[in-house]
């Protein structure tokens, strides 16, 4: 957590790798309301190309006051085979 005196000044983002499968999901509200409804980003990280899950990321959006991560998802996720 950055204390309100602290200034962020770098953020690392790990490449993804052959093993990594990701994906982004928006649904739309109608054209007059403008922003989107609910959005999720998943990154699931596989043993080998065929599975299994060894760690996955969910990501959801617009479903809360801010971005949230669905942890228990995620922990569901871990050891099943792909379905992508």
């Amino acid at each position: 957590m950055i204390e309100p005196h602290e200034l962020l000044v770098s953020v690392h983002i790990e490449t993804p790798t052959s093993l990594d499968r990701r994906r982004v999901h928006k649904t739309w509200r109608p054209k007059d309301l403008g922003n989107s409804m609910v959005n999720v980003a998943t990154l699931l990280t596989l043993e080998s190309p065929d599975g299994p899950i060894v760690d996955a990321r969910i990501a959801l959006g617009a479903v809360a006051p801010t971005p949230v991560r669905a942890y228990a998802a995620e922990q569901v996720l871990i050891g099943e085979r792909t379905f992508w």
